[in-house]
Protein backbone atom coordinates (compact mmCIF):
# COMPACT_ATOMS: atom_id res chain seq x y z
CA UNK A 1 0.00 0.00 0.00
CA UNK A 2 1.38 3.58 -0.76
CA UNK A 3 1.16 6.76 0.73
CA UNK A 4 -1.80 8.22 -1.29
CA UNK A 5 -3.32 4.56 -2.21
CA UNK A 6 -5.82 2.90 1.01
CA UNK A 7 -6.38 -0.30 -1.58
CA UNK A 8 -5.36 -3.30 0.01
CA UNK A 9 -6.08 -7.25 -0.49
CA UNK A 10 -7.75 -9.48 1.47
CA UNK A 11 -4.79 -11.50 2.73
CA UNK A 12 -3.22 -7.95 4.40
CA UNK A 13 -6.17 -7.67 6.69
CA UNK A 14 -5.96 -7.47 10.50
CA UNK A 15 -8.50 -7.84 13.59
CA UNK A 16 -9.48 -4.31 13.84
CA UNK A 17 -8.97 -2.61 10.53
CA UNK A 18 -11.26 0.23 9.89
CA UNK A 19 -12.22 -0.83 6.18
CA UNK A 20 -14.26 0.98 3.92
CA UNK A 21 -15.10 0.68 -0.21
CA UNK A 22 -16.55 3.36 -2.22
CA UNK A 23 -20.05 2.81 -3.73
CA UNK A 24 -21.40 4.72 -6.68
CA UNK A 25 -18.14 5.39 -8.60
CA UNK A 26 -16.81 7.40 -5.80
CA UNK A 27 -19.46 9.29 -4.78
CA UNK A 28 -19.81 8.15 -1.20
CA UNK A 29 -18.05 4.97 0.85
CA UNK A 30 -19.35 2.91 3.49
CA UNK A 31 -16.96 1.92 6.15
CA UNK A 32 -16.83 -0.90 8.79
CA UNK A 33 -14.10 -3.02 11.02
CA UNK A 34 -13.15 -6.06 10.24
CA UNK A 35 -13.03 -8.75 13.34
CA UNK A 36 -11.53 -11.67 11.45
CA UNK A 37 -12.71 -15.06 9.85
CA UNK A 38 -13.91 -13.25 6.77
CA UNK A 39 -16.61 -11.01 8.54
CA UNK A 40 -16.84 -7.35 8.73
CA UNK A 41 -19.19 -5.17 11.78
CA UNK A 42 -20.29 -2.23 10.36
CA UNK A 43 -23.44 0.40 11.36
CA UNK A 44 -26.51 -0.35 8.44
CA UNK A 45 -29.37 2.01 7.68
CA UNK A 46 -32.55 0.22 7.67
CA UNK A 47 -34.27 0.11 4.33
CA UNK A 48 -36.33 3.51 3.20
CA UNK A 49 -35.80 7.17 2.08
CA UNK A 50 -32.35 8.32 1.69
CA UNK A 51 -30.18 10.03 -0.72
CA UNK A 52 -27.73 6.73 -1.20
CA UNK A 53 -28.68 3.59 0.25
CA UNK A 54 -25.74 0.89 1.45
CA UNK A 55 -26.96 -1.72 -0.38
CA UNK A 56 -29.47 -2.24 -3.45
CA UNK A 57 -29.98 -5.74 -2.80
CA UNK A 58 -30.98 -5.92 0.36
CA UNK A 59 -32.98 -9.33 0.96
CA UNK A 60 -36.28 -9.72 2.85
CA UNK A 61 -34.58 -10.75 6.01
CA UNK A 62 -32.30 -7.59 5.99
CA UNK A 63 -33.10 -4.94 9.13
CA UNK A 64 -36.67 -7.11 9.97
CA UNK A 65 -37.35 -4.59 12.46
CA UNK A 66 -37.58 -1.95 10.16
CA UNK A 67 -34.85 -0.02 12.14
CA UNK A 68 -30.83 1.38 11.35
CA UNK A 69 -28.86 -1.27 13.31
CA UNK A 70 -25.03 -2.41 13.28
CA UNK A 71 -24.74 -5.82 11.98
CA UNK A 72 -22.39 -8.29 11.03
CA UNK A 73 -21.80 -9.37 7.20
CA UNK A 74 -19.04 -10.98 5.42
CA UNK A 75 -16.16 -9.10 3.44
CA UNK A 76 -17.93 -9.92 0.17
CA UNK A 77 -21.29 -8.94 1.13
CA UNK A 78 -19.55 -5.84 2.41
CA UNK A 79 -17.47 -4.92 -0.61
CA UNK A 80 -20.57 -5.51 -2.79
CA UNK A 81 -18.33 -5.93 -6.06
CA UNK A 82 -16.07 -2.59 -4.82
CA UNK A 83 -12.28 -2.43 -3.98
CA UNK A 84 -11.36 -2.94 0.05
CA UNK A 85 -9.46 0.43 1.19
CA UNK A 86 -7.83 0.50 4.62
CA UNK A 87 -8.60 3.60 6.69
CA UNK A 88 -5.47 4.84 7.98
CA UNK A 89 -4.99 6.55 11.54
CA UNK A 90 -2.33 8.20 12.61
CA UNK A 91 -1.13 9.85 10.06
CA UNK A 92 0.94 13.29 9.78
CA UNK A 93 -0.44 16.37 9.26
CA UNK A 94 0.61 17.14 5.56
CA UNK A 95 -0.66 13.73 4.49
CA UNK A 96 -4.22 14.29 6.38
CA UNK A 97 -4.33 18.04 4.29
CA UNK A 98 -4.45 16.10 1.06
CA UNK A 99 -5.99 12.92 1.30
CA UNK A 100 -9.91 12.72 0.39
CA UNK A 101 -12.02 13.07 2.89
CA UNK A 102 -13.19 9.92 4.49
CA UNK A 103 -10.12 7.64 3.68
CA UNK A 104 -7.66 8.89 7.20
CA UNK A 105 -7.58 10.98 10.57
CA UNK A 106 -5.04 12.32 12.55
CA UNK A 107 -5.81 10.38 15.59
CA UNK A 108 -4.85 7.17 16.58
CA UNK A 109 -6.40 3.64 17.34
CA UNK A 110 -6.91 1.60 20.37
CA UNK A 111 -4.79 -1.69 20.25
CA UNK A 112 -6.90 -4.54 17.76
CA UNK A 113 -8.39 -6.82 20.67
CA UNK A 114 -9.69 -3.77 22.04
CA UNK A 115 -11.77 -2.60 18.71
CA UNK A 116 -12.76 -6.40 18.23
CA UNK A 117 -14.12 -6.43 21.79
CA UNK A 118 -15.76 -2.78 21.18
CA UNK A 119 -17.00 -3.65 17.64
CA UNK A 120 -18.66 -6.91 19.21
CA UNK A 121 -20.55 -5.31 22.11
CA UNK A 122 -22.23 -2.70 19.75
CA UNK A 123 -23.60 -5.83 17.53
CA UNK A 124 -27.15 -5.90 16.61
CA UNK A 125 -27.23 -3.21 18.22
CA UNK A 126 -28.59 0.52 17.58
CA UNK A 127 -26.14 3.77 17.29
CA UNK A 128 -28.57 6.17 17.35
CA UNK A 129 -29.91 6.44 14.33
CA UNK A 130 -28.36 6.69 11.12
CA UNK A 131 -27.36 10.19 9.90
CA UNK A 132 -26.03 10.63 6.45
CA UNK A 133 -24.15 13.72 7.60
CA UNK A 134 -24.71 13.42 11.69
CA UNK A 135 -24.17 9.50 12.57
CA UNK A 136 -23.22 7.15 9.72
CA UNK A 137 -21.13 4.67 9.37
CA UNK A 138 -18.09 6.50 9.06
CA UNK A 139 -18.42 7.41 12.46
CA UNK A 140 -19.47 4.14 14.15
CA UNK A 141 -16.00 2.66 12.86
CA UNK A 142 -14.19 6.05 14.00
CA UNK A 143 -15.91 5.37 17.32
CA UNK A 144 -15.17 1.30 17.56
CA UNK A 145 -11.31 2.18 16.58
CA UNK A 146 -10.82 4.76 18.77
CA UNK A 147 -13.36 5.09 21.40
CA UNK A 148 -14.75 8.97 20.17
CA UNK A 149 -17.73 9.71 19.75
CA UNK A 150 -19.14 12.73 18.07
CA UNK A 151 -21.76 15.48 19.82
CA UNK A 152 -25.01 15.33 17.63
CA UNK A 153 -24.59 18.28 15.34
CA UNK A 154 -21.06 18.79 16.11
CA UNK A 155 -18.07 18.15 13.69
CA UNK A 156 -15.53 17.48 16.56
CA UNK A 157 -15.77 14.47 18.95
CA UNK A 158 -15.81 13.94 22.28
CA UNK A 159 -13.32 12.44 24.42
CA UNK A 160 -13.53 10.06 26.97
CA UNK A 161 -11.99 10.42 30.12
CA UNK A 162 -9.47 7.64 29.56
CA UNK A 163 -8.80 9.57 26.11
CA UNK A 164 -6.24 12.60 25.21
CA UNK A 165 -7.04 13.72 21.54
CA UNK A 166 -6.91 16.92 19.80
CA UNK A 167 -8.91 15.56 17.15
CA UNK A 168 -10.90 17.81 15.22
CA UNK A 169 -12.90 16.00 12.99
CA UNK A 170 -12.28 17.57 9.19
CA UNK A 171 -12.77 14.82 7.20
CA UNK A 172 -17.00 14.46 7.10
CA UNK A 173 -16.48 17.84 5.48
CA UNK A 174 -13.92 17.82 3.18
CA UNK A 175 -15.94 14.43 2.21
CA UNK A 176 -18.79 16.11 2.06
CA UNK A 177 -17.31 18.53 -0.80
CA UNK A 178 -16.07 15.89 -2.69
CA UNK A 179 -19.46 14.43 -2.77
CA UNK A 180 -20.66 17.72 -3.56
CA UNK A 181 -18.46 18.23 -6.55
CA UNK A 182 -18.93 14.72 -7.76
CA UNK A 183 -22.74 14.79 -7.62
CA UNK A 184 -22.36 18.28 -9.88
CA UNK A 185 -20.12 16.85 -12.15
CA UNK A 186 -22.18 13.94 -12.91
CA UNK A 187 -25.55 15.79 -12.80
CA UNK A 188 -23.93 17.65 -15.43
CA UNK A 189 -22.59 14.62 -17.59
CA UNK A 190 -25.88 13.44 -17.50
CA UNK A 191 -27.16 16.75 -18.43
CA UNK A 192 -25.19 16.22 -21.52
CA UNK A 193 -26.01 13.08 -22.27
CA UNK A 194 -29.48 12.66 -22.08
CA UNK A 195 -30.09 16.70 -23.55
Amino acid sequence: MGKLSNKIQRWQLKIGDHIYTWRLGGIYAHHGVYVGDGKVIHFARAPGPIIFSSRSNRSSSYHPSGEDRVECCSIEEFLSGGDLKLYRYGVKRALFSIKRGGTCTLTSSDPPEKVRQRAFDHLGKDFGGYDILENNCEDFAIHIKTGLRRKPGKRNFVVPKWGNSSFAWSGQVRGLKNWAFRFYVAAQIFHIIVG
